[in-house]
């Protein structure tokens, strides 16, 4: 992987992880100052160095430093006082440092009835870059079917109402794409709205019908009371 591949790679992770500017700032600086060391193998980088180039607080650095390597964007060995950080930037060479560190099982001559001791399990290499996790297969909604005319129709039927109602209903809801009233929720049970229109229908005609026999008899009253006093 060349050093443009490899710096393409680091800003989708950053992206990915969502790291702020200071981390993303600190991981382009580590590929630069190993770009202009002219990619050694085993880069040594002071801390001074970094916070330098980048113009940041010691604690600021730190701080970036660790989000870094705790995910896998950075892989480095502290130094000590005499000895500079070393970053390594190859993970080929890294895994042969790592078994170059392992330590070798000493061989020892035993006895046939003695059992050898179990081998240490092999250092798995470490990456520089945190594997990809598996993406979540999202099903794809299912698109809403709004009712027929004809199947509205039927529904009145059952329900005790007539057509003319039901071509009224259709065409009100129609024309609201099938959403109720408030505009966020859209109609699934059309039978339960169905109930609902009529009984509401049903309340309507029935104060209608209250107002229109009161307005009546209060004429009656009116008229009565004229013709008696005429007489």
């Amino acid at each position: 992987m060349n050093f443009e591949e490899r710096t393409a790679e680091f800003w989708s992770k950053a992206q990915e992880l969502q790291l702020d500017c200071t981390q993303i700032a600190l991981g382009l600086g580590l590929l630069e100052v190993w770009r202009r060391k002219d990619f050694p193998a085993l880069c040594a980088i002071s801390n001074e160095e970094l916070i330098k180039l980048l113009g940041i607080s010691k604690n600021t650095f730190i701080t970036a430093k660790k989000r870094l390597i705790a995910n896998g964007l950075v892989i480095c060995q502290d130094g000590n006082g005499r000895r500079q950080p070393i970053y390594i930037f190859d993970v080929g060479l890294l895994s042969e440092v790592v078994e170059a560190k392992k330590p070798q099982p000493k061989v020892v001559e035993v006895p046939a009835e003695v059992k050898e001791k179990p081998k240490p399990k092999p250092v798995e290499p470490l990456s520089l870059f945190a594997p990809e996790k598996p993406k979540k297969v999202t099903r794809p909604k299912k698109e809403y079917e709004p009712p027929t005319l004809e199947e509205v129709k039927r529904l009145f039927r059952e329900a005790g109402g007539t057509d003319e109602e039901a071509e009224r209903f259709y065409y009100y809801y129609d024309s609201q794409d099938w959403y109720k009233a408030n505009g966020k929720v859209r109609i699934r049970r059309v039978d339960s709205a169905i109930n609902s229109w009529l009984q509401k229908q049903g309340e309507r005609h029935g104060r209608d019908k209250g107002s229109t026999s009161k307005k009546t008899d209060r004429n009656d009253a009116v008229r009565d009371f004229v013709t008696n006093g005429l007489l």
